[in-house]
Parts: C-alpha cells; structure tokens; sequence
C-alpha cells in the first residue's frame, strides 16, 4: 500500500469526509429529497406546495427550533445529532398518529 494513493481513494469516495463529519457529532445524514419526503409532514399543508426541497428542509428544521448546534445544511443533505433526530422522529409519529384518528373517525362515521 501507498500512503499517497490510499488517501486519494479514501478522498475520492468520501470516506474522510464522513469520518470528520461523525467526528462532529452528525452521525445522521440524509439527502435533502429523503429528508422532506420524510418530515415535510411537520409543516402546515400551505408550507408544503411550492417550495423548493432545500428550503423545505430549511423550514422543517425552523419548526423543529433546531439551532446549528443541532443541525446543519449540506449542499447536498442534511446533517443532524443524536437527539434532534429523535425528537424529529417523535414529532413525525404524533403527526401520523393524529392522522390515524381522524382517518379512524370517519371510517366509523360513514359506517354508522
């Protein structure tokens, strides 16, 4: 092994970066699109029609009150901590739940 050329290939297929990027505490990295597809949920229905998926993510992550300390911007993804994403997460489910219910209830409305 060459020292000059193992640095390149890690280089080239963006394993340093990512090891400086866990090193940062952003263990989770989404791409923009799987991030809005995701938790666009979270935002009012208006919020969601025309917006550019950068700058959906931008306002998923405003609702969210995250700061830079818990999340950052990409070119290309979004980057988050541990614990953001798990509020992410929990946010997301009460949405779904809330929905469920209403779905539910008006199952049983037009059943009755």
């Amino acid at each position: 092994f060459h020292g000059n050329e193992v640095m390149m290939q890690l280089r080239s297929a963006g394993i340093l970066e990512t090891v400086k990027i866990r090193q940062c505490g952003y263990p989770w990295r989404l791409a923009h699109e799987d991030f809005w597809l995701r938790f666009k949920i979270l935002l009012a229905k208006e919020d969601t029609g025309s917006t550019d998926v950068a700058d959906g993510c931008r306002k998923v992550l405003q609702v969210a009150q995250f700061g830079e300390e818990h999340a950052q911007m990409g070119t290309t993804k979004v980057f988050l901590k541990e614990s953001p994403y798990d509020r992410l997460e929990a946010l997301r489910a009460e949405k779904l739940s809330g929905h469920a219910t209403l779905v539910k209830a008006f199952g049983r409305m037009h059943h009755a």
